[in-house]
Order: structure tokens, then sequence, then C-alpha cells
């Protein structure tokens, strides 16, 4: 209960300190983080969040489900799912695979 506690007072104290954006706490995650959190990961959660690959996916997917610049006949879903396979190839094309 403590960690869920924890969580609250950074989302309550955002404004000061938006400690939930170095923990990699956002709309993608949130579920993540609490799963983990409530089947007693603790400390490891925000481990597993900050790695850069969960970070930039985390950003692309957010920035793919804006609700005002949606082209006409394309779902938000499918929206994601496009920038989910483009965020594989730039790695599979930077890894040489």
């Amino acid at each position: 209960m403590s960690w869920l506690s924890g969580l609250i007072n950074i989302h309550v104290d955002v404004a000061k300190d938006p400690k939930h954006n170095k923990l990699n706490i956002n709309q993608y995650t949130h579920n993540l983080v609490n799963l983990l959190i409530r089947t007693g990961f603790g400390k490891d959660t925000f481990y597993f969040t900050t790695q850069p690959i969960l970070k930039e996916l985390a950003t692309v997917i957010n920035n793919a489900g804006g609700k005002y610049m949606l082209e006409k006949g394309v779902s938000q879903s499918k929206l994601k799912k496009n920038a989910e396979q483009a965020l594989i190839m730039n790695i599979a094309r930077a890894n040489g695979i």
C-alpha cells in the first residue's frame, strides 16, 4: 500500500516536480506500473519501466494517440499499431536485422 500511496503523491505533486516523467509513468505504462506494484515488484518496477526501449515505445504510442489530428477513416488503434511497427522497423534497421 505504501507504493500505491507514493504513486498517488507523485501525481498530486506533478506541478512542482514531474517525477512521473522520469519514472516513465504515463497513459501507456500506467496499467503496467499498477500491475507490477500490486504484484510486489516494488522498486524493480521502475527499473523496468525506465528502460530506453519502453520509454521510446511509450512516447511513440502516446504521440500517435492524439485525437485532434486524426485522418478521416483511420482509427486511433490503427495509428498506434502503425507507430509500434515503425518503431520496431527502426530498431531492426539500427541493429542490422
